[in-house]
């Protein structure tokens, strides 16, 4: 049965993946978990497709995402929002830098 999430759910979910820490372990972390929440919510992918991303399935040019492998194993385009493609542009230029710690 699929579920509905309310607006007011869909905000808490979003503030709460912000809230993510810093983690030594995996430096990224506290950066991805905000932008794939987004992704599978915005994009309507797959928690799947969100987890399996690759750096290199994102095109700015074009703002698009490359999907591989889904649910009928077949590959696909995903045209996204400017939005989506600003946040994602802005999710590579943090996670490049050698401190992704930064001051949180």
């Amino acid at each position: 049965m699929s579920y509905i999430f309310t607006d007011d759910e869909l905000r808490r979910v979003f503030a709460e993946s912000d809230k993510e820490p810093y983690c030594k372990t995996n430096p990224c972390r506290h950066l991805i978990i905000p932008v794939i929440y987004r992704l599978i919510y915005f994009c309507g992918l797959r928690p799947n497709e969100g987890r399996e991303l690759k750096r290199s399935d994102f095109c700015y040019e074009d703002k698009t995402l490359y999907i591989r492998k889904n649910k009928s194993h077949r590959e696909r385009l995903i045209p996204v929002s400017a939005g989506v493609a600003d946040m994602c542009q802005q999710y590579l230029g943090k996670a490049r830098r050698p401190d992704t710690g930064g001051g949180r």
